[in-house]
């Protein structure tokens, strides 16, 4: 395999570990403290009415995960075939989760009560919750970006019940 396609099956695969934590953080349970910590409360029969889109984006990122452990396999086992056809639907599953957020964030409009603004931003908030998790992983880097004032920790609405 040249160094060209394993470049690109090691982005595919980082972007798979990027998308990991949707598992977590959107699981039955979970999705309403993860809301909170994006700047939406939301009940938990709210949390009901968004289970469709949650369930869409944390099956898709645990079929990331496992798509990622296979691709690695077949790197392993220089199964050209079969790196093809994993970093496809790698790259199909990517796109679908992207298409899921955007569900989740017009399910979360569609709820009422949430400013319009607020609704907006759920992409890139959600992108930024994501990044300092795959970075809180590596010891050190969140606390060393916030030091360099890269990285601003805020906390949107911690404990409010007011999602403005």
């Amino acid at each position: 395999m040249n160094n060209e396609a394993n470049t690109v099956q090691s982005i595919l695969q980082q972007l798979a570990n990027v998308l990991e934590p949707l598992q977590r953080e959107l699981a039955p349970g979970r999705a309403r403290n993860t809301m909170a910590e994006l700047g939406i409360v939301i009940t938990p029969a709210q949390e009901n009415a968004l289970a469709v889109p949650l369930q869409s984006l944390t099956g898709n990122a645990a079929a990331l995960l496992e798509l990622a452990g296979e691709l690695t396999a077949a790197i392993d086992a220089e199964d050209t075939e079969a790196i093809i056809t994993k970093s496809v639907s790698i790259i199909t599953l990517i796109a679908n989760t992207i298409d899921n957020i955007d569900g989740l964030q017009t399910a979360i409009g569609g709820l009422g009560g949430i400013p319009p603004a607020v609704v907006a931003k759920i992409p890139e908030r959600l992108f930024n919750l994501l990044l300092v998790r795959v970075l809180e992983s590596a010891s050190g880097v969140n606390e060393l970006l916030e030091i360099l004032g890269i990285l601003e920790r805020e906390r949107v609405n911690d404990g409010s019940t007011d999602p403005n």
